[in-house]
């Protein structure tokens, strides 16, 4: 009889455990249910503030000169010697003394091209023989890209003015620029008296090895009206997305460029206080910015241009470019 109940007993607490088992998987189907379905409820209504991007600790992420992230990297740097890098150390083209003249009322010379970490420097030389003269440089193109320099040089009657002039390294970094074949100076000199005479000098250099300045993988946008438009690249930082553009103004007159239209994430953006002018003449990047604040990350783009010719802050001509879209 005792056998029996001891085997009764055994039984019974043999029931008891299985019993419980039973609720506590019922319970953590519950919980995990509960969960993937909050979790895929929190996905739904965050999927474009989540930065899906990720890394393996030893995979490196391609950066561009200011060491911000390149998302899209169809638009590929130059072949230039150097690389691009704000790290990379320019080279020194050698520059012959250039010497521009009017005969018995003022010489000019561009003398003593030099290359440090703030990038290239070089001399400019006024001297003024019959009146007291003005020299303007309106712009300097490098390899006929776009830069901010300018100058202005007074130089009163049997003076010689003398200024040293900076093209900074800043820009010649977002350019992949280390080395160049050429500059383009745009001047005029104007007199006491009002005469003014038009000088646009080009300065060739020469180099151990060429340089090749030449924006490679560039996809066209528009190429009509003497202004060539194209796509460059997508980089990122943690405040901002830059996309990138490369313009190429072959017009005898400045440009001026506004967005006609630009859809983010299938969302229209207001763009109505860009505008970038292009110098006659002349190539030019620039990025439109996207702050982060607005599209945490850019999935797709569409945009189309307005190129204005305007003279004397007159509209003269207006064009619409093609439409460009890309996603990523």
């Amino acid at each position: 009889m005792r056998e029996k109940n001891t085997n009764i007993n055994n039984n019974m607490v043999r029931m008891e455990k299985k019993s419980s088992n039973k609720v506590g998987l019922i319970l953590l189907m519950i919980i995990f249910l509960l969960a993937f379905g909050y979790g895929g409820y929190y996905l739904w209504k965050n999927w474009d503030n989540i930065n899906w991007e990720f890394s393996l600790p030893w995979q490196e992420k391609e950066t561009d000169s200011s060491g911000r992230k390149i998302v899209d990297g169809n638009g590929q740097s130059t072949s230039n010697v150097g690389g691009s890098s704000t790290s990379s150390k320019l080279l020194l083209p050698t520059m012959s003394e250039q010497k521009y003249e009017r005969g018995g009322k003022y010489e000019i010379y561009v003398t003593n091209l030099q290359a440090d970490d703030k990038g290239y420097t070089f001399d400019v030389e006024l001297f003024s023989i019959d009146d007291t003269y003005t020299l303007n440089c309106e712009k300097v193109l490098i390899d006929g890209f776009d830069t901010s320099t300018s100058f202005k040089i007074d130089s009163p009657m049997g003076v010689r003015k003398l200024e040293t002039e900076r093209i900074n390294k800043t820009e010649l970094d977002a350019l992949d620029i280390t080395s160049f074949n050429e500059l383009t100076l745009y001047m005029n000199v104007v007199s006491a008296k009002g005469e003014t005479i038009q000088l646009n000098e080009v300065i060739h250099v020469t180099q151990p090895i060429e340089a090749n300045n030449t924006r490679k993988g560039l996809i066209s946008i528009d190429d009509r009206n003497n202004v060539s438009i194209s796509y460059y690249r997508t980089v990122e930082d943690n405040e901002n997305t830059y996309i990138y553009f490369d313009f190429k103004n072959t017009n005898k007159k400045n440009i001026f460029v506004l967005v006609k239209k630009l859809i983010i994430n299938d969302e229209l953006y207001d763009m109505s206080s860009f505008e970038e002018s292009i110098y006659r003449d002349t190539e030019k990047i620039f990025s439109i910015s996207i702050p982060k604040s607005s599209f945490s990350k850019i999935n797709s783009f569409t945009i189309s241009f307005f190129t204005l010719v305007k003279e004397d802050d007159k509209i003269l001509e207006t064009y619409i470019s093609n439409e460009y879209s890309r996603k990523f």
